[in-house]
């Protein structure tokens, strides 16, 4: 499930994510609900058990997993913690979406088991 906060600022509002038993095809769609930027990435793949994978981002509302090609892949190897970050931003201009799975490929499909916790910061502005 998804935890989603939006706080507005005075010029942008900003979005913070926190989807916890992540994996497979659902993932995060539309978090931004348009065009904007996100900042921030950070990856929790340390559950017992777990097993290396990707997270792909998609510029895009509503990507089909295994045909839409994403925009980013980032890399998590089992009992890491993954952070990237942006002080200008990654620009997406029809929505930020993600999902984790176990291959790298547009074609992948598989989630990790156990699954993984995920945490998104993103900004769009007004």
């Amino acid at each position: 499930m998804a935890l989603i906060n939006k706080i507005k600022g005075d010029l942008e509002t900003y979005v913070v994510a926190k989807e916890s038993s992540f994996g497979g095809t659902g993932g995060g769609n539309n978090l931004l609900g348009g065009s904007g930027k996100w900042y921030g990435l950070s990856i929790d793949n340390t559950s017992e058990d777990a097993e290396a994978c990707f997270i792909k981002l998609y510029d895009n509302i509503d990507p089909v997993i295994g045909t839409t090609p994403p925009d980013w892949v980032f890399f998590a190897a089992a009992n890491a913690v993954i952070h990237i970050t942006s002080q200008t931003g990654f620009t997406v201009t029809n929505g930020l979406s993600w999902v984790a799975l176990t291959d790298a490929s547009t074609a992948g499909t598989t989630a990790p088991a156990p699954t993984v916790s995920s945490v998104s910061i993103s900004a769009q502005s007004d």
